[in-house]
C-alpha cells in the first residue's frame, strides 16, 4: 500500500474490534485486535513492567501498550474515593498491547510495524480492501439530548460557583453527555 490516509486505514481496521488511533510523534498510529488487555487498576500494574516493544529509534508503538487513562482516574493516585462508573461511558483505564501497528505520515505513507507476526498478516489482510471513505451525508434525525436539563446544568454551575467563593476548589469542569440518533 502506497498511500493512504488514517481514517482510512481505521475505517479498514475496525471490524478487527478494539481499534485505536493516536497521534505519536508526527505521524498517525492505527491498530486493532490487541493481544492483550488490561481495564482498571490493573493498568497500573501494566505499565510499571517493563515490555520489549518495537524498534524505539523509529517511535514504533507495536508490542506497547496504546489505551485511555480517563481524568477520574486520578482519583486513585490521590488515595481519594472516585465517583461511581460512568456507566454509558469508557472504563477509567483501558490498554491494550498491539502486535502489529500501522504507521501514516502526514503524507500519507504507510508504514506497518510488528512485533508479532500473526498480528502483523491479520492487519495485512484487513488493509488489502481498503477504499476511500465516502463523504458523509447522513444528519442527526433529532436534536442531541443531553444528560443534564437546563434547571440540572444552571443548579451544578451554582454549586460549583459556590465550592469557589468558600475556597474549596479554584477549577472544575462541569461536562454533560450529548446523545443523538443519525439517519444512515
Amino acid at each position: 500500500m502506497a498511500s493512504a490516509t488514517p481514517d482510512g486505514v481505521l475505517s479498514a481496521l475496525a471490524h478487527l474490534g478494539r481499534a485505536a488511533m493516536v497521534r505519536h510523534q508526527g505521524r498517525w498510529i492505527v491498530t486493532a485486535n490487541p493481544m492483550e488487555t488490561v481495564e482498571g487498576e490493573a493498568a497500573w500494574e501494566a505499565l510499571s513492567e517493563p515490555i520489549t516493544a518495537g524498534d524505539s529509534a523509529t517511535g514504533s508503538l507495536a508490542g506497547g501498550w496504546i489505551g485511555l487513562i480517563g481524568y477520574d482516574a486520578g482519583a486513585a493516585l490521590e488515595g481519594v474515593s472516585a465517583q461511581g462508573p460512568d456507566l454509558g461511558g469508557p472504563p477509567s483505564m483501558w490498554l491494550g498491547r498491539y502486535g502489529a501497528v500501522v504507521a501514516v505520515d502526514d503524507a500519507g505513507n504507510v508504514e506497518i510495524e510488528h512485533v508479532d507476526d500473526a498480528s502483523r498478516e491479520t492487519i495485512v489482510e484487513a488493509l488489502a480492501g481498503i477504499q476511500p471513505l465516502p463523504v458523509p451525508t447522513n444528519r442527526p434525525s433529532q436534536r442531541p439530548a443531553s444528560s443534564l436539563s437546563q434547571t440540572d446544568y444552571e443548579g451544578v454551575v451554582r454549586a460549583v460557583r459556590d465550592l469557589i467563593r468558600a475556597g474549596d476548589c479554584y477549577q472544575v469542569n462541569v461536562a454533560q453527555r450529548l446523545v443523538a440518533r443519525w439517519l444512515d
